[in-house]
């Protein structure tokens, strides 16, 4: 390499470098600019690509981020970093089928790269793969160290609590916060786990805790507190991940009715209902993504373009507004009373038009799980506050059977 050319390509590298720090120092506008200088220096920069993709995503631009971690995947097909993101991306989004062939795709050529078999681990547990995804957790076990470790265990517990036992699941989230002592998640679980199992004092402790770690924990922490007396006072059941909560609603719906659920989107809770509820199951969304912005995420987060997922012959798809679908399917089955229903509306509106519509077919013994009850950053103003209203309107007596501080889920039944 000429002269010339060493000192283009050391000066490239400089400023990689510059915006890779800014970009670990927070501050997503100068890494930004940085990647955007680098790429217009040479527009097939894998590194800067997948870097600018994922200053995009924690900037809530998903579709760019979509876009140039794509072209970060495309440049160099190799690239385990770049196909991790664009993987955790089509995670996040839900679509876990992608998201699953991206992670293989990484682990193909890094068979060890702990985030490739933490996130593919965390996939196959909402793809209804427990025992595959508990393999892929002891995998990343094998190899992962400090914080890595902390996460993995972290992302285990709930799935070890499903399947093994509280013991067992404590175990893992006390190793955690002890290799990550600012992991807010591990303690609220931790503290939870001791709330489970009458270690009162213990659970306090914990949440102290979390009450150290300032602004950023305050609604985690709210979230905790409010979920300690369930535990303790109510005797509801700790739960771990999102289709254990979904298995452990559908056992204790025992009145006959309908079977529904509200937010589909690519169909993977929808199909573990059917798998387990022994009847006809309805599922409602617009398959448009949501209709307003939701913490910093423009209208339209969850879009599956309009495109309905396949589903088993027992499962009827209702495509369009809550407000709009419902009213019909209930029309079609006079008198008969909800059974169970998923309410995954994650905003306020949506789930106070699926709660009314509802209220006059929810009976006493009538299961209710909400997939977005806690732990969000503003968790009191949409499905919580939803059910709260309906609750004061209806004079229902709600039974709060379980909880997941991991899943975000409340398994609710009407007394």
């Amino acid at each position: 390499m000429s002269r010339p050319a060493l000192d283009r390509a050391a000066t490239a590298a400089d400023r990689l470098d510059r915006a890779l720090a800014a970009h670990a120092a927070g501050d997503l506008p100068a890494a930004t600019d940085g990647y955007r200088a680098a790429l217009a220096a040479d527009p097939a920069e894998a590194d800067a690509l997948n870097l600018l993709g994922l200053a995009h995503y924690q900037r809530g631009e998903v579709d760019a981020a979509l876009a140039l971690l794509d072209r970060a995947c495309r440049v160099a097909p190799d690239a385990v970093p770049a196909r991790i993101n664009l993987g955790t991306l089509h995670q996040d989004l839900g679509d876990l089928e992608r998201a699953e062939t991206h992670y293989r795709h990484a682990l193909a050529r890094a068979p060890d790269e702990v985030a490739a078999l933490n996130n593919l681990g965390n996939t196959l547990t909402d793809l209804d793969q427990a025992t595959a995804a508990l393999a892929l957790f002891d995998r990343a076990l094998d190899h992962a160290t400090g914080r890595a470790r902390a996460e993995v265990l972290y992302n285990q517990h709930a799935l070890l609590l499903d399947r093994v036992g509280p013991a067992v699941a404590e175990r893992a989230v006390t190793e955690a916060v002890t290799l990550a002592p600012d992991h807010a998640l591990a303690w609220i679980a931790l503290a939870m786990l001791r709330a489970a199992r009458g270690a009162t004092d213990a659970a306090d402790a914990a949440l102290a805790v979390v009450a150290e770690l300032g602004a950023s924990a305050a609604a985690l922490l709210d979230s905790a507190q409010t979920m300690r007396p369930w535990l303790v006072e109510d005797g509801a059941r700790l739960l771990g991940s999102t289709i254990g909560g979904l298995a452990f609603a559908l056992e204790h719906a025992h009145e006959p009715g309908l079977v529904l659920e509200f937010g589909v989107r690519f169909g993977h809770s929808l199909r573990a209902i059917a798998a387990r509820a022994g009847q006809h199951v309805h599922g409602f969304d617009t398959f448009t993504g949501l209709p307003r912005a939701w913490y910093g995420h423009a209208p339209g987060l969850y879009s599956t373009g309009g495109v309905l997922p396949a589903m088993p012959p027992d499962v009827t798809l209702h495509a369009g507004l809550f407000a709009d679908t419902l009213p019909g399917v209930l029309a079609a089955h006079p008198g008969a009373a909800v059974r169970f229903a998923n309410i995954d509306c994650d905003l306020y509106e949506s789930t106070r038009d699926v709660l009314t519509l509802l209220a006059p077919r929810l009976r006493p013994g009538s299961v209710l799980a909400f997939d977005e009850y806690l732990m969000n950053p503003d968790w009191r103003a949409d499905e919580y506050r939803a059910f709260q209203k309906a609750v004061a309107h209806h004079g229902w007596r709600p039974e709060i059977l379980g909880v997941s501080p991991f899943s975000k889920q409340a398994v609710i039944r009407l007394a």
